[in-house]
């Protein structure tokens, strides 16, 4: 009788109290009190004892508790029989002719329920002094089995790993879309306006009644043919699953191995088939429940949901990174990939979106050996055409092969693809739990989906493969701990770094540096009423050729919500704000494709060098920018740059005595003769607040140590150089504050040359702690 949707109901048996959020739990509790629990639906059933407490986010998992004073059991597989066993005594089965009930036991009645005082004994009193159930009720089964061995919390994903594969049980109608490989016919794709034709002979949506893995239903084409009772027939599987042999078939296809995931409870499942041996044989098949529009209009609270995103199987079979291509970098070793991230709003009203983001980072070797790729993925929520909620968004990324080689980008939309009713979130009715994203487009200020292709080109090849696409399932995972707790609504200043590179031959790779020198050249506001974080960059050459950058990523108000997300303090990404000019030398671009991201999304580690790490810095933050922009003939790219930044203490409060010694990192893009790559180097500053001075070491950058100085004008910004044989360096840094430490942590820019020739260059930042 009460309400679990956001706090948990709480149920005490004389070993445990069972937690039951916004959900349905079936619990037996034995004549010696061994209570077991099993979570049949919702959001999240705990088991507590004085011993510890086990999760389920799982549903047909339990738990079972022998002893108050011991742990719970770790979450198993609850089998069908239990299942089975424990409704049917629940629900008072008739029994069969001369056998006994279902069960084992007659139901009790209203009346014996109330006599058992339930509702008098619960609420205010330990599990242990909660009295067994009255004469006139009879105990419910006792939990079968020998408890499992305690252990910690089951984490979401290990439940789904050991979910029963048998026993999948659909029924009622379903709505979803069939699509097969190519879905788009390359040829007409025009890359100036980035639309396409699709091939609508290999897309289909479909509605269907479903009973006992049986579909009977309608399948319509997008030409617009249209054929009933195809009949469907599923796996009779749950959880993830591969299969082969006897195939099922959609129509007149029959698959010759297939592989992929049905949701235990029916909310979800895809099918992938391989028809053939090449690319072209391949089809994904998916459907499930909608969820209802509605809901997130009464929704209430801040909350953050994680999906994972399988890798695409359609369109490219050996891409781990979601969104690219091989061409484009997604076959790199070992990349760092993000959950994709979503900050719920209370709201869907006028500007009050919920926007996500995803990003993946892949650096493998050092050096001449090196490769590179960063992706990011930024988007909002909206109400298509057909008053559906759906994923709306873009990608952004840049891709270096090799040390040699030019740099290759891409960009596309990223929206989740809708079924015949324009439903594309599926769910519980209120939870988004699954969904699939691709490249088609929903443009700024419109609710309607157009078919489009990704646009993916190498520097010196503009033309390139021309058109992509991709299809990724999305599944929801358990939220990390920790995620979305520090939001705070902040100005971030500090400083940018990178190389920068022109498609016109003799033009060689110019360094960055903020453009007046100053922190302010660096701007990040971030928004936790909006869920909404901006930036701006002005940034301009070392030396030779003249070039300023004035760069605006995201915003915090105002339209194109979808450009820049953030999830709390660390987590956070923006794409370039398409209503704001991108100036080169004052004058607009003629395009600009930007994307900035925090580290703490994706942060890459295996290229670092022995024994050095990135700084754990508590208050500054740091990350990696990419951009590729057009001037008229022209166009300028920029591999994986970095920016720091944190909050900028008053001049008064910085200290006039004392000494710190501050510890980071320094990380920074490299040209060593024809190869470009990154490097990372030990960073420290020892600072002597008397004479506002400080001696700076850099170690392992590149295989090169540096010693040098630095010395602060006003107390706060500081400027320097450092050296080793043959090259000099240079950095211009600031101090930031942190809780009640005005000079907690430091952070800046550097360049480094040669002192004879221009073989050797880099650019980049440092950061560090004290």
């Amino acid at each position: 009788g009460k309400i679990s949707k956001n706090t948990p109901v709480e149920l005490k048996t004389p070993t445990a109290t069972i937690g039951i959020r916004g959900g349905i739990a079936l619990v037996n509790v034995a004549p010696n009190g061994a209570t077991q629990a099993t979570f049949l639906f919702g959001a999240q059933m705990t088991v507590t004892t004085a011993g510890g407490t086990q999760s389920v986010t799982r549903p047909g998992f339990t738990v079972t508790a022998t002893t108050a004073g011991a742990a719970p059991g770790a979450p198993v597989q609850a089998t069908t029989q239990q299942l089975t066993g424990s409704v049917a005594a629940l629900e008072g089965q008739s029994a069969p002719a001369g056998g006994p009930p279902a069960g084992g036991v007659q139901a009790p009645s209203d009346n014996q329920v109330q006599q058992t005082q339930l509702s008098a004994l619960g609420s205010s009193n330990a599990p242990q002094s909660v009295a067994p159930p009255g004469a006139g009720a009879p105990p419910p089964p006792p939990p079968p089995g020998p408890p499992a061995a305690a252990s910690d919390t089951t984490t979401e994903a290990q439940q789904n790993q050991t979910q029963s594969q048998t026993g999948a049980s659909f029924a009622g109608t379903y709505t979803g879309r069939l699509r097969g490989n190519p879905y788009y016919i390359a040829s007409t794709f025009v890359p100036s306006t980035g639309t396409v034709t699709p091939n609508d002979e290999n897309s289909a949506s479909f509605t269907a009644t479903i009973n006992n893995g049986i579909v009977k239903g309608t399948v319509t084409f997008d030409n617009g043919e249209t054929y009933s009772n195809i009949p469907i027939t599923f796996i009779p599987t749950t959880g993830s699953f591969a299969f082969s042999g006897t195939a099922p078939d959609v129509g007149d296809i029959e698959s010759a191995s297939i592989t992929g995931f049905v949701d235990p409870l029916g909310k979800f499942f895809f099918y992938e088939f391989q028809i053939g041996t090449s690319a072209a044989d391949r089809g994904l098949l998916f459907g499930g429940k909608p969820i209802d529009p509605t809901f997130a209009m009464n929704s209430s609270g801040f909350a953050v949901r994680t999906f994972n995103l399988r890798a695409d199987f359609l369109n490219n079979n050996t891409s781990a990174i979601p969104f690219l291509s091989d061409f484009a970098g997604g076959n790199i070793a070992s990349p760092t990939i993000s959950p994709l991230y979503r900050a719920l709003r209370p709201s869907l009203a006028s500007d009050a979106v919920s926007p996500f983001l995803q990003v993946s980072l892949a650096i493998d070797g050092q050096g001449s050996a090196q490769k590179s790729v960063l992706v990011g993925a930024t988007g909002t929520t909206l109400f298509n055409s057909d008053g559906q909620l759906t994923l709306a968004g873009g990608e952004r990324s840049s891709a270096r092969l090799s040390a040699t080689g030019v740099t290759i980008r891409t960009g596309s939309a990223v929206s989740s693809v809708p079924d015949g009713t324009g439903a594309s979130l599926y769910g519980d009715g209120q939870s988004v739990e699954y969904f699939v994203l691709n490249q088609d487009t929903y443009n700024p200020g419109q609710n309607f989906l157009t078919p489009n292709l990704g646009f993916q080109a190498s520097h010196d090849n503009l033309t390139g493969p021309g058109g992509y696409a991709f299809d990724h399932v999305a599944s929801r995972t358990t939220t990390p701990t920790g995620i979305g707790t520090t939001r705070t609504a902040r100005t971030l200043n500090g400083y940018i770094g990178g190389v920068f590179e022109r498609n016109s031959s003799g033009f060689p790779g110019q360094l960055l540096q903020n453009e007046t020198g100053s922190p302010t050249d660096l701007a990040i506001t971030t928004d936790p009423a909006t869920n909404r974080v901006g930036a701006t960059f002005a940034t301009s050459s070392v030396f030779g050729t003249t070039v300023n950058y004035n760069l605006t990523f995201g915003n915090t108000s105002g339209q194109n919500s979808g450009r820049g997300a953030f999830v709390d303090d660390n987590i956070f990404a923006a794409r370039e704000n398409v209503t704001a000019s991108q100036l080169v030398n004052g004058s607009a671009a003629t395009s600009a494709r930007l994307l900035m991201v925090s580290s703490d999304v994706a942060s890459e580690t295996g290229f670092l060098p022995s024994g050095v790490s990135f700084c754990s810095c508590q208050y500054s933050e740091w990350g990696y920018w990419i951009a590729d922009i057009q001037v008229s003939s022209f166009r300028d790219r920029v591999h994986l740059g970095t920016w720091v930044a944190g909050v900028l203490p008053g001049l008064p409060d910085i200290p006039l005595s004392g000494t710190a010694t501050y510890n980071g990192h320094i990380n920074g893009s490299v040209i060593n003769g024809t190869a470009k790559y990154q490097a990372v180097g030990s960073f420290q500053n020892t600072w002597n607040f008397s004479t506002a001075s400080g001696s700076v070491a850099v170690t392992s950058f590149d295989g090169a140590n540096y010693t040098g100085s630095a010395s602060a004008t006003n107390g706060r910004d500081f400027s320097g150089s450092f050296s080793t044989t043959n090259r000099t360096g240079m950095l211009k840094g600031s101090f930031f504050k942190g809780g009640t430490d005005p000079v907690a942590e430091q952070g800046g820019q550097f360049h480094i040359m040669e002192n004879s020739g221009t073989t050797y260059r880099a650019s980049g930042t440092f950061q560090a702690k004290k």
